[in-house]
């Protein structure tokens, strides 16, 4: 039996996937879920790649903590 979910359920899937490796630090998983040509804004205003971020992951220098959805 297949199960169809909706393109809003596929979106909500997929941001979940996306906190929860950012919070344990999988860098596979954001790799799968996060497009390659993604960019990343920070409050600073520095622009980073999707390969430069998954970099500040992996050595560390980028944590995220928790997430709560509401």
């Amino acid at each position: 039996m297949t199960i169809k979910i909706s393109e809003e359920e596929k979106v909500a899937l997929a941001v979940r996937q996306q906190v929860q490796g950012m919070v344990t630090g999988d860098i596979d998983i954001l790799n799968k879920v996060i497009a390659p040509d993604a960019h990343f804004i920070h409050i600073t205003g520095t622009d980073q790649t999707k390969e430069e971020w998954l970099q500040q992951i992996k050595i560390g220098r980028m944590h995220y903590f928790s997430n709560k959805e509401n």
